[in-house]
């Protein structure tokens, strides 16, 4: 009985807090990474979005995402040179139209940041708005 007894204090025991860390960690993964279990419901959506947008472009609503291109074109008067730059879209113009990113571009035109008013800023136009 005592040889059971050392057995199972050094075997089994060991095994069964594997088995059960095992167990837990497959719980834990599934609570923190549900979209590993339902990724054809997530492809359903995607491709429902994807033709609602594409409805929305037919229509003419385009519409800014986070793979629009935001080029900032500078022009120094001083020395009359051009730059051009491609920044990230900020996000507050994410999911804007262009009427909702043309007014937005006039309210920020009538009051910009003190960074950009430190460089000089004076007027701002949105040249072209398409896909």
């Amino acid at each position: 009985m005592r040889l059971w007894k050392k057995i199972s204090i050094f075997l089994i025991y060991p095994l069964l807090m594997l088995a059960a860390g095992f167990l837990a960690s497959i719980k834990l993964q599934d609570f923190f990474y549900p979209s590993r279990e339902q990724p054809q419901i997530i492809q359903e959506e995607t491709a429902a979005q994807e033709q609602g947008s594409l409805e929305a472009a037919e229509l003419g609503g385009l519409i800014i995402t986070c793979d629009t291109r935001f080029v900032v074109k500078s022009l120094d008067l001083a020395d009359s040179s051009r730059t051009e730059e491609e920044l990230p879209i900020p996000e507050q113009y994410i999911g804007m139209d262009r009427e909702a990113f043309l007014s937005a571009m006039d309210s920020y035109e009538t009051a910009p940041y003190l960074n950009d008013l430190n460089k000089g800023f004076l007027s701002l136009d949105v040249q072209r708005f398409s896909r």
